[in-house]
């Protein structure tokens, strides 16, 4: 697959050359399967747990998720976005009265703000679940503060 440089960005683009007739198309990947890991985590007690922390300067996109709650009395697994002062709950499951199993793969840039990390807060007598997140991390070229971020929200 030959690789091509933009002249005016000095990027370098990767396109496909057919075979046979010799012609030429681009290659484009979404991001998330291009750059999209995953973290996991056990809930055994209550607490909070970080998550996904950005590198400084920079936000998360959410690309999937996975939960799973064992039914306990008065068990709840918060998802929330924070920075330490700005909080912004995704998901709050409650499994009181039945176990959650959830998963979905959001399609509209669920991303945070900079420096937004997510917790997953888990509370409730003997908690007993998991949380899978996918995500990939944004520049700050791409990040927004809190107030401008919440102001997109509506």
């Amino acid at each position: 697959m030959p690789t091509f440089v933009t002249p005016q960005t000095g990027d370098k683009q990767n396109w496909d050359v057919e075979r046979f007739s010799g012609t030429i198309h681009p290659i484009v990947e979404q991001k998330a399967r291009v750059g999209g890991q995953f973290k996991a985590a056990t809930f055994t007690d209550a607490g909070t747990t970080a998550l996904v922390t950005p590198p400084i300067g920079s936000g998360i996109v959410i690309t999937d998720f996975i939960i799973s709650i064992e039914k306990v009395t008065s068990g709840v697994l918060t998802v929330r976005f924070t920075d330490g002062t700005n909080n912004v709950d995704i998901l709050v499951a409650q499994s009181t009265d039945a176990p959650v199993n959830l998963t979905f793969s959001p399609q509209g840039r669920w991303r945070g703000w900079e420096d937004a990390r997510i917790d997953i807060i888990a509370a409730g007598n003997n908690v007993d679940g998991s949380a899978s997140l996918g995500y990939y991390f944004i520049s700050d070229v791409d990040v927004l503060p809190f107030a401008e971020w919440d102001a997109l929200r509506g």
